[in-house]
């Protein structure tokens, strides 16, 4: 449930992007050992709503990552899939690019 897009939460249709979504929460997960939407009570109602309409939100385990994977990260967990860094744009960020 906490990598599910928003619009797919929201009976919206959906594409590709849903993956992008799923994606940015794993690199969040990766970096900071924390799901961006978890609640503290668990509860899958209150993740759902979170996902759906909470802000993002970085906790100090990102004090130290780069401002590119941080960006990133925002890019793809945009809430609107319009908004969302498509797939020629992910692939061509910079902070996949300083892996090179």
């Amino acid at each position: 449930m906490a990598y599910i897009a928003p619009e797919i939460l929201m009976r919206y249709s959906y594409n590709y992007k849903v993956d992008i979504w799923s994606l940015g929460v794993i690199i969040y997960l990766l970096i900071s050992g924390e799901l961006p939407f978890m609640p503290k009570s668990k509860r899958i109602d209150t993740l759902a709503s979170n996902i759906c309409l909470k802000e993002l939100k970085f906790s100090d385990k990102f004090k130290n990552t780069s401002n590119e994977a941080i960006d990133l990260i925002k890019r793809c967990l945009e809430k609107k899939p319009e908004d969302r860094i498509n797939i020629e744009e992910l692939i061509n960020h910079e902070w996949f690019q300083s892996f090179k």
